[in-house]
């Protein structure tokens, strides 16, 4: 929006990356922008392997950066935190902030969102969360952006014993028996 005095007002541009790596551990980086006219403003974080046998304490870290595509004064941002629905699946890194995030024409701050699954089961739907960021910018008051991920069942450890791989869990409707019907014969006779 032009200004009275001449120049843009202050508006908000927000783009994103983040890197991960498949299951041949080989990293990729992953960029976007997102379109903060659209209702359905979204950041897909992708799937993370989320171990059966290993408690996952790393989650996969993705850079927002917030800019000031304006030519007219600082614009001012501050995240209203996380939706209810997103705890427990995305955080914002850093309870440092200091807010509002003051940026100056043509300048840029990162902020930083972890998307770490903490349910003890692996979810096929995938998590869904929302961060609204609020701003003085021309193309404000605020803005919602969607925030996705999927969780993968994996294994972190695998063993194998003559060529054949151990199961380290078993489906829920399979009986959970831990010794061969040989065994149960054996000890049932003695």
């Amino acid at each position: 929006l032009l200004g009275a005095s001449g120049g843009v007002e202050p508006s908000l541009a927000v783009s994103y990356s983040y890197t991960s790596k498949d299951e041949d551990d080989v990293e990729s980086t992953t960029t976007g922008e997102v379109d903060l006219t659209s209702s359905g403003a979204a950041i897909d974080f992708g799937k993370l392997f989320k171990f059966t046998d290993w408690i996952l304490e790393e989650g996969r870290e993705g850079t927002l950066t917030l800019k000031n595509v304006g030519t007219k004064g600082p614009l001012k941002v501050w995240p209203d935190g996380l939706s209810e629905t997103t705890k427990g699946f995305f955080t914002i890194k850093g309870d440092s902030l200091e807010l509002p995030l003051e940026i100056e024409p043509g300048e840029s701050q990162n902020l930083t969102l972890i998307y770490l699954p903490t349910d003890e089961e692996v979810s096929d739907s995938p998590d869904i969360g929302q961060l609204i960021l609020h701003h003085n910018g021309g193309n404000g008051p605020s803005n919602s952006i969607m925030l996705v991920g999927q969780q993968e069942e994996d294994q972190a450890i695998t063993a194998t014993v003559d060529g054949k791989t151990l199961k380290t869990s078993y489906s829920r409707d399979k009986r959970k028996s831990l010794c061969s019907r040989k065994t149960v014969i054996k000890r049932r006779l003695s």
